[in-house]
């Protein structure tokens, strides 16, 4: 329930897919269902079509995506 109600409390949501788990596939796919935005960390050579069709936007570092929201256009 209470990563249920982070997302729910969450305007955007990072999410490292570096090492992918079901609780963070499970979290993308709740993020992006209830609109809220989904930027995913993912250094893998192969991103996987469901990761890309429920992600606004893929970084493969973490100091990417940091960076793309510090500057306020995280896509």
């Amino acid at each position: 329930e209470g990563d249920y109600q982070d997302i729910a409390n969450s305007d955007i949501i990072l999410a490292n897919a570096c090492k992918p788990s079901w609780g963070t596939a499970m979290e993308i796919h709740q993020s992006f269902t209830q609109g809220r935005g989904v930027i995913v960390v993912c250094d893998s050579e192969r991103v996987s079509p469901w990761l890309r069709a429920h992600s606004d936007c893929l970084f493969t570092t973490l100091e990417q995506a940091i960076s793309s929201l510090e500057e306020g256009d995280p896509c």
